[in-house]
C-alpha cells in the first residue's frame, strides 16, 4: 500500500471512529433523559391519576359530610368528567395514561414516530445493549407479570405498557388512606352515574352514551381494584404481587441482572424484583417490602457534624449531615444527636418545618405549616432502620456509588429541594447508621456502605469516641 493510501484509510478509519464516539455519547445522553422522563412522567401520572378520583370524591363530600347544596346527580356529572381521563374510548388519547405513554415513548422507544432517541431498544432492555450500561428493562418481566404482563418484556412498548400498571396499582393503593370512605361512596354514586344515560339498564355496557358507560367502567375498575373483590367497602388492594408463605419469595430480589453461570444470582432469578413509589411528600416507598423511606437531598459531598440544629444541620433531609450514636459500655443507652437532633426533628416538629415543635397531643402548632401535620409527612413513627432493612436498599447491580436503586439516587445535586423537586433523590456514596447492635461488642453498631455495599460492624461508638455518619430514617414493616 502506497503512503498516500495508507494516509487515506488512517484517516477515514479516525473519522469512523470519531463519528461511533460521539454516537454513544449521544445514545448516553438519551437513554438518561429515558431514565429521567420515565421517572418523571410515573410520578407525575399517580399524582394526576389520586387528583382525578379524588375530584369525584371530594365533590360527593361535599353532600355527604359538609352538608353543603347539592345533588347527586351534580355529583354524578363532576364524576363521569373526571373518569373520562382514566377511560375514553372516544378519545383515548385524553386518557392519562395514553399521555404518558406518549411521553416515556418519545423519550425511551426508537420505535416511536416522534421519538428523539438515539440509543436503540437493546440499551433499553439489555441484550445486544450498543452501550456498555443499559436499563435492563427486560429483567423485570417476571415483576411485571405481577401487574398483568405475560411474564416478559420483548420490546419498548411493553416495558412502558409495565410503568403504566405498576404506577396505576401505586395510586389505588394511596385512595383508600386519602378517602377512608371512597369505596362506600363509589357504591353509591354508580346508580346516578348511570341514570345520567336514560338508555342505562344497570350494567355500564347497556348505555348507549359512551361517555356515560366509559365513567362507569372506570368506576368498577377502581372499585374492583380496591375493594379486592369481597364487596365489604374495606380496602383490599388486588393489584402487584401477591406474597405467600411457602410459594412465593418473601424477600426483594438483589437488583442484580448480569449472569454469571448457572445458579447465580441473576440466573436463579429470586426474590421479587424491586418497585418504588416515590409518595410527592419527601417520602419513598418500596412496594415489595412495604417500608417508607426519607428521601434525601443537597448532597454536595461534604460533611456536617451535627451537634446543634443550625445551619444544614436545620434540615434532617441533607444528604450531607452526619450524626453520633452515644452508647454506653452495655450498649444500652441507644441515645446521641440521632436520636436528640435526627429523629426528634422528624417525629416531633411540624411536617414542613422541623424547626417548630408540635404539641404534645396534636397538630396545634403545626396549623397553616405544609400539610398541618405533626412529623415528617404526617408520620410520628420514624426511625432508624436495622441492618437489614437498611442492606434491602442496595443495588447489587451497580458497579460504582452510590449502590442503590435510581429511587434513591436521582438527579441528585447540591441544590436539589425534597420536596419542590419530586424526582430529586439522593444517597451519600459511603457509611449509614443501622439500630443493629454488634454482638461481640454491643457498644458498636452494624453500619452499610453505599460505595461498595458492604455493612460492618466495627463502627465503633463509645462515649468521647464516636463517630459521624449518616442516617436515613424508615418506618413501617412492624
Amino acid at each position: 500500500m502506497k503512503l498516500h493510501q495508507l494516509a487515506t484509510t488512517v484517516a477515514s478509519a479516525t473519522m469512523l471512529l470519531l463519528a461511533a464516539t460521539g454516537a454513544d455519547a449521544q445514545a448516553e445522553k438519551t437513554l438518561g433523559l429515558c431514565q429521567k422522563t420515565a421517572a418523571k412522567e410515573s410520578l407525575k401520572y399517580v399524582q394526576q391519576y389520586v387528583k382525578t378520583v379524588g375530584a369525584c370524591a371530594d365533590q360527593i363530600s361535599k353532600i355527604v359530610i359538609q352538608e353543603q347544596t347539592g345533588t347527586a346527580a351534580e355529583a354524578a356529572k363532576k364524576c363521569a368528567t373526571s373518569f373520562l381521563k382514566l377511560e375514553n374510548s372516544g378519545n383515548p388519547d385524553k386518557t392519562l395514561a395514553a399521555k404518558m405513554a406518549a411521553k416515556i415513548g418519545q423519550a425511551c422507544d426508537p420505535n416511536d414516530p416522534q421519538t428523539k432517541a438515539q440509543h436503540s431498544a437493546s440499551d433499553v432492555l439489555g441484550p445486544g445493549a450498543m452501550l456498555a450500561e443499559s436499563l435492563l428493562a427486560d429483567g423485570l418481566g417476571s415483576w411485571c407479570g405481577d401487574f398483568g404482563g405475560d411474564g416478559a418484556i420483548e420490546d419498548v412498548s411493553e416495558w412502558v405498557s409495565c410503568l403504566i400498571e405498576v404506577s396505576t396499582c401505586a395510586a389505588r393503593q394511596k385512595l383508600p388512606t386519602a378517602y377512608p370512605r371512597l369505596l362506600e361512596w363509589l357504591n353509591a354514586i354508580r346508580p346516578a352515574i348511570l341514570a345520567l344515560d336514560e338508555t342505562c339498564t344497570g350494567t355500564c355496557e347497556s348505555c348507549a352514551d359512551p361517555n356515560v358507560s366509559d365513567a362507569c367502567n372506570a368506576l368498577n375498575a377502581i372499585e374492583i381494584a380496591i375493594d379486592g373483590n369481597t364487596d365489604d367497602d374495606l380496602p383490599g388492594i388486588v393489584c402487584g404481587p401477591s406474597l405467600v408463605l411457602g410459594v412465593d419469595p418473601v424477600l426483594p430480589a438483589t437488583g442484580q441482572t448480569s449472569r454469571f453461570g448457572a445458579g447465580s444470582d441473576a440466573d436463579v432469578g429470586a426474590g421479587h424484583q424491586r418497585s418504588f413509589t416515590d409518595n410527592g411528600d419527601g417520602t419513598i416507598s418500596d412496594n415489595v417490602t412495604g417500608l417508607m423511606w426519607e428521601k434525601k437531598a443537597k448532597l454536595d459531598n461534604s460533611m456536617v457534624g451535627c451537634l446543634t440544629e443550625t445551619g444544614s444541620c436545620a434540615d434532617p433531609h441533607d444528604a450531607d449531615n452526619g450524626y453520633k450514636i452515644t452508647l454506653n459500655s452495655g450498649g444500652s443507652a441507644f441515645n446521641g444527636p440521632v436520636v436528640t437532633i435526627f429523629l426528634e426533628q422528624l417525629n416531633n416538629r411540624c411536617s414542613a418545618d422541623p424547626a417548630i415543635d408540635c404539641t404534645a397531643n396534636g397538630d396545634g402548632d403545626c396549623a397553616g405549616i405544609g400539610n398541618g401535620k405533626c412529623g415528617f409527612a404526617g408520620y410520628r413513627d420514624w426511625r432508624l432502620p436495622n441492618v437489614t432493612e437498611l442492606q434491602s436498599l442496595l443495588d447489587y447491580q451497580r458497579g460504582t456509588g452510590p449502590v442503590t436503586f435510581s429511587a434513591l439516587n436521582t438527579s441528585c445535586t447540591a441544590t436539589c429541594d425534597i420536596l419542590d423537586d419530586p424526582p430529586c433523590s439522593c444517597t451519600f456514596s459511603n457509611t449509614y447508621w443501622s439500630s443493629t447492635s454488634w454482638m461481640p461488642f454491643t457498644s458498636a453498631k452494624f453500619t452499610v456502605n453505599f460505595n461498595g455495599g458492604s455493612s460492618s460492624g466495627e463502627i465503633k461508638a463509645l462515649p468521647g469516641d464516636q463517630q459521624f455518619l449518616r442516617a436515613r430514617a424508615v418506618r413501617g414493616g412492624l
